[in-house]
This record gives structure tokens, sequence and C-alpha cells, in this order.
């Protein structure tokens, strides 16, 4: 998930099983998004830190980086807080840009696009974690510039972005839409499209 904020969709997903790494800047939510994890993992009786990721939290402190990792002995998902601050500028200083090999299956973007001027940083980051195989999920709600980040999508190239019907494909959950606009996409990459290749 890029842009976790306080954790708590990134610990809902975790908690119906799956794998997550959970994304902030130290510049927005990062070190509540990590003191919140680990608390809900002290809290959680099915859910204990995870003591095989010890060698890669060992060898994150040592270069001043802080897991936290867990897993869910019930669901069998498991969790961790890593650093990401979007945009190419900021890269290099996240764990995520040294897991050679690493393949996300899904990405998730909730409530991220209200800021247009990172629109730019976000997708660049999106990017990196991009393959033919990877899913995307958004969800926000209708704010001024939130759908311009669609246009950025589009122009990049690569992207095939499904628009899905709020009133027949999502659960609200008792939400009313009378109230507000909620938008979700699905997302794909196609990582030979001509656009990208010219």
């Amino acid at each position: 998930e890029l842009g976790s904020g306080l954790g708590h969709l990134a610990w809902g997903l975790y908690k119906l099983g799956a794998h997550v790494t959970a994304t902030d800047t130290p510049m927005g939510d990062l070190q509540a998004l990590r003191k919140r994890v680990a608390g809900w993992i002290a809290e959680d009786p099915q859910s204990r830190l995870d003591d095989s990721a010890g060698q890669r939290a060992a060898a994150s402190a040592a270069n001043g980086e802080e897991h936290v990792c867990g897993v869910d002995e019930a669901g069998g998902g498991s969790i961790r807080v890593v650093e990401l601050t979007w945009g190419e500028s900021h890269w290099a200083e996240s764990p995520l840009s040294r897991e050679v090999g690493s393949r996300y299956d899904y990405i998730i973007l909730a409530e991220v696009f209200s800021i247009p001027s990172v629109h730019e940083e976000l997708l660049w980051s999106i990017q990196q974690f991009c393959h033919s195989e990877v899913v995307m999920w958004s969800i926000f709600m209708d704010r001024p510039f939130s759908m311009m980040f669609l246009v950025h999508a589009n122009d990049a190239g690569g992207f095939r972005v499904q628009q899905l019907d709020v009133t027949k494909d999502v659960d609200l959950m008792g939400m009313s839409m009378d109230d507000i606009a909620i938008y979700v996409h699905r997302y794909t990459f196609d990582p030979k499209s001509p656009r990208l290749q010219a």
C-alpha cells in the first residue's frame, strides 16, 4: 500500500490473510504508522512479531532504518512497515529500492490523489513496482484535482484503467452515495505498451 497513513486498511488486509507492505514517508505518518502497527501486533493474540525477519530488521537497523514486521498465526498474513517517499529523488532512501526481484501482486492506493503537486512523484513510484501481472486498486472521494492523477497515468502510458460502478461493484458498508462521491478504479499495466517504447 502506497501512502498507508495510520494503517487501518493495511491492517485489515493483513487480518484477511494478505502479505502487506505498508509504506509512508518520514515527512508524513511513517512514525505513527510504525507505532500503531507495532501496537496492534502486541494487542492481537493471533499476531506476533516476525522473528524470521530478524536478519532483515537487524540489517535495516544497521542502515538506520526501522522495520515493524508481524505475522498472523491464524490467518496466515504478514505485515511490515517500510519507508517510502514518492519520487525518483527519494527512491534510494527507501529499503524497497534495494529489494531486487520483489514482485507485488497488488498495489493499493487509498485516498492518495488529493494533492496534485505529488501526482507525478506518486506515478513514478508506482512504476517501480509495475509488471504485466500486477493489479492496482484505487479508491478516493471526489476532491478537486483527484481525477488529474488518471490524466497523468494516461500520459505515462502502459496503464489500463477501469472505473467500477460503486453502486453495484463495491460494498459501501452502509454509506450513502447521496452524501459523497466515491471512485474506485482497477488498473493493470502493459510494460510493452507502444507509448512506453517511444
